[in-house]
């Protein structure tokens, strides 16, 4: 198995880990279940003391433009409660799907799994319904079949509004069957820095890679690598083209264990939106499959 394949693969391992953390907000503790490789860590968050509608960087909150009944991503109020008292930094942050109980002006109810929690809007992303995508697009969605945002591509099978998809974000691409998705659970990633698109974020000489979650004036919200949180300059910020033009043999930068490297393309497969790139690993040449979205020539990186 690919070095990239691996570290998706441990990507969705996450996911699936944090589909099981629940929290509760009629009492003043929530228990937060913390994965290791050995054993299970209980830990009790004393609710009381956390507010609800704080959000948990330092990044504008806003109104949240959904209604009720909207599916949305969202981050737990578990990992929300566990940042406010271990902090941010030692949180993850895997975003799930949720649907909107109530609209507020700072934060919204959110109905996660079988709970009503309040989630603080900046965080949130709205999924408005009624939308439509034709073989070719990728939309934002989460992963219907398992757990956890994630981008797809639309491919032939579908219809506009239940598109059949292959998930970019999971790590199987061929490997795993397309999937279509029900009405009002998507939408179509049209701008580099809508939520869900890929960018990335110059560190020192080199890039990071980043998925954007919302943008105020010249901050982002971004996440990173295992589910880190984070907020960045606009400045800072290198957009991917949502469909990139490339061909065998071009150089292309990708994302690879966290950061951006170059490599070259070996093939192209636009019915699936995927690009196969030979990088370097550890002085070997490897060739990964990466998704439309996370490519760009290395000229314009």
């Amino acid at each position: 198995m690919s070095v990239a394949k691996s570290l998706a693969g441990a990507g969705v391992l996450l996911t699936l880990l944090g589909a099981g953390c629940t929290s509760t907000t009629t009492t003043n503790t929530a228990t937060v279940t913390t994965p290791t490789n050995t054993d299970t860590t209980v830990a009790v968050v004393d609710t009381a003391v956390i507010d609800p509608t704080a959000m948990p960087v330092d990044f504008p909150n806003s109104t949240l433009d959904a209604e009720f009944g909207d599916y949305v991503l969202a981050p737990t109020r578990a990992a929300l409660d566990e940042a406010a008292t271990e902090g941010v930094e030692n949180g993850t942050f895997i975003y799930y799907m949720a649907k909107v109980a109530e609209v507020g002006e700072t934060a919204s109810v959110l109905t996660e799994i079988n709970e009503e929690v309040t989630i603080p809007n900046g965080v949130i992303i709205p999924i408005p319904a009624g939308q439509t995508a034709a073989v070719g697009d990728t939309v934002l969605t989460w992963w219907q079949s398992g757990s956890g945002m994630s981008r797809a591509y639309v491919v032939e099978g579908g219809t506009a509004t239940e598109p059949m998809v292959r998930y970019l974000d999971t790590g199987f691409f061929e490997d795993e069957e397309p999937e279509q998705l029900e009405s009002d659970s998507f939408v179509v990633i049209t701008d580099p820095m809508q939520a869900g698109a890929s960018i990335g974020v110059k560190n020192g000489s080199e890039y990071d890679h980043y998925q954007v979650l919302n943008v105020s004036g010249d901050q982002v919200l971004v996440s990173g690598f295992a589910g880190s949180l984070k907020v960045v300059d606009t400045a800072d910020v290198v957009t991917m083209p949502i469909k990139p033009s490339v061909s065998v043999g071009d150089a292309v930068s990708v994302p690879f264990i966290g950061s951006y490297t170059k490599g070259t393309v070996t093939a192209v497969d636009d019915a699936n939106g995927t690009v196969d790139v030979e990088v370097d690993w550890a002085g070997e040449p490897e060739v990964d499959t990466y998704p439309y979205g996370d490519v760009i020539l290395s000229a314009e990186l």
